[in-house]
């Protein structure tokens, strides 16, 4: 039986890691549904609450339930989301 090392280096580089300069409007509606979030509401209730209260996404689209959930700073029940540590929740 023959065997064979491989000695590689990857570099992976991608913009989607970098640090997202995001100007004080966008903080402040992530903020409000990440408030909303955590005082229970579901997806669809937030995007109800942003519609009605006329806020529009960064694109200046109404909000539905699929554009609240890939938020960034909502916290979901799924495995996804992850403690400090990087451990699966």
């Amino acid at each position: 039986m023959t065997y064979c090392s491989l000695n590689l280096n990857i570099v992976v580089e991608t913009k989607a890691l970098t640090i997202v300069d995001m100007s004080d409007w966008r903080l402040m509606r992530l903020r409000l549904m990440k408030s909303l979030s955590d005082r229970g509401m579901d997806s669809k209730t937030i995007s109800q609450h942003m519609n009605d209260a006329n806020i529009m996404t960064p694109r200046n689209k109404r909000y539905d339930a699929k554009i609240v959930w890939v938020c960034p700073f909502l916290i979901h029940s799924s495995n996804r989301a992850r403690s400090t540590d990087g451990k699966a929740a």
